[in-house]
């Protein structure tokens, strides 16, 4: 049979150095389904609130294929400037003219494409997307801030036999930005200037393989006994990049209203490596249907956060009118950590006409722990802040265990399933988040 439909591939991709957050950002149109989860019995969800499910497509017996590009610019919009700041100084431009909007956008490109089909029909199918999206804006004060997001996608799927499935999967979702603000100055109440900002970069593990990468194997030994098995690692990261480069120092200038120089470089790496089972066995008993549902779950997370001063490490503040002016002598700083995310969980439900009712519980266990870490002194003033060095910690500090149990029973008020009363209990550990 041509397979038609979305061949699931999960792993958690969740940045756990910002807890909820996406390490990244995707090519929509390489989706097949997304699905949205809030809370609920289900013991193969970790934690409570809002779970987001991406399945990509995937290839199938018929060539399949497409192309986009979307495009809008400064000339579609308007402007709702009062007159009375028309002639602003603020805004005025190098070249004697003002600006007539605060922050807007410039130019909006996206465009892309994908093809899938088989390889060998009926037994090998790939898929592949490339797009990018391009996003320029005008900050208020006349800096642009640029944004490319470039996304890849490849998906292999090799019916190997009968009863198996093995799927290999790649992405990467590249973030490159021109013009980022340091939020410094809506901090302090100071201007930007183009040599404050940040420029983003893409930062990866030393490793050759960048993005996510994922194998997995799903098996079927027998009409009641079904089983799933996946590994993972996703090499991710980004730099935070001075624009004005390594050899300025920065200064707040309270007298001009401005933050000019060169402010800190941060570069961070926050590689995962994810490795999962699941399975499900239907049987028979107590007049009913059972399907007894278990697994386990590994992760393993690391965090490496460089923070640089540039130029001589020393920064000003100049702020005559309060009587503060003076120098601000900087170390660098290395922050490296790693966590681990272990979790086991079984469970059974039992369906009898158009009752059903569910029990499980979930095991979890989050550890964490600082790793060895050493920074040079001030380059301008090594005495007054010398080089540091830190041995970490031997043995995990953080080590959580937690149960959680999940229960719950749905009745159909009719054949169709067209009305349904449902009821639950779930208990959840919530994620820890070590940063």
């Amino acid at each position: 049979p041509d397979p038609i439909g979305p061949y699931p591939i999960e792993s958690t991709i969740t940045d756990m150095s910002a807890s909820g957050a996406s390490p990244t950002y995707f090519d929509f149109d390489a989706f097949q389904e997304i699905a949205v989860t809030t809370g609920g019995a289900d013991l193969s969800v970790g934690t409570g609130g809002l779970g987001i499910n991406l399945v990509t497509k995937r290839g199938t017996n018929k060539f399949h294929g497409g192309g986009r590009f979307l495009f809008t610019d400064d000339a579609t919009q308007s402007s709702n400037l009062p007159d009375a700041l028309k002639t602003d100084p603020r805004l005025q431009n190098p070249d004697g003219t003002y600006r007539d909007k605060a922050d807007h956008i410039d130019r909006i490109q996206d465009y892309g494409f994908d093809l899938g089909g088989p390889i060998l029909k009926d037994r090998l199918w790939f898929y592949g997307t490339w797009g990018r999206q391009q996003v320029d804006i005008i900050a208020l004060n006349g800096v642009p801030d640029k944004t490319k997001l470039t996304s890849y996608n490849a998906k292999l799927n090799w019916q190997a036999t009968r009863n198996t499935m093995v799927s290999g999967f790649w992405f990467d979702g590249a973030k490159e930005k021109q013009g980022r603000l340091t939020g410094i100055g809506s901090l302090y109440g100071l201007n930007e200037t183009a040599d404050f900002l940040w420029n983003q970069l893409n930062l990866y593990e030393d490793n050759p393989l960048h993005g996510f990468w994922k194998l997995q194997v799903d098996q079927t030994f027998s009409p009641n006994f079904f089983m799933s098995a996946k590994v993972a690692y996703y090499n991710t990261g980004f730099t935070l990049a001075a624009a004005g480069g390594p050899d300025q120092s920065y200064t707040y200038d309270y007298a001009a209203g401005n933050a000019i120089g060169s402010y800190p470089t941060i570069a961070q790496t926050r590689p995962q490596k994810t490795l999962n089972a699941d399975g499900s066995y239907f049987f028979q008993g107590m007049g009913g249907n059972h399907e007894l549902k278990f697994g386990f779950g590994y992760r393993a997370v690391t965090s490496t956060t460089q923070t640089h001063y540039n130029g001589n490490g020393i920064a000003g503040k100049y702020d005559p009118d309060n009587g503060n002016v003076v120098a601000c002598v900087h170390r660098d700083g290395l922050s490296k950590y790693q966590g681990s995310y272990l979790d086991f969980y079984v469970g059974d439900t039992y369906t009898k006409k158009r009752f059903s009712v569910y029990a499980g519980v979930r095991f979890d266990q989050q550890k964490a722990k600082n790793d060895a870490a050493q920074v040079p002194g001030n380059p301008g003033l090594p005495d007054l802040l010398p080089a540091l060095s830190y041995s970490g910690n031997s043995d995990y500090i953080i080590n959580w265990k937690d149960w959680s149990p999940r229960v719950g029973m749905s009745y159909a008020f009719d054949d169709q399933q067209k009305t349904v009363a449902r009821i639950s209990y779930a208990r959840y550990a919530e994620q820890l988040s070590f940063g």
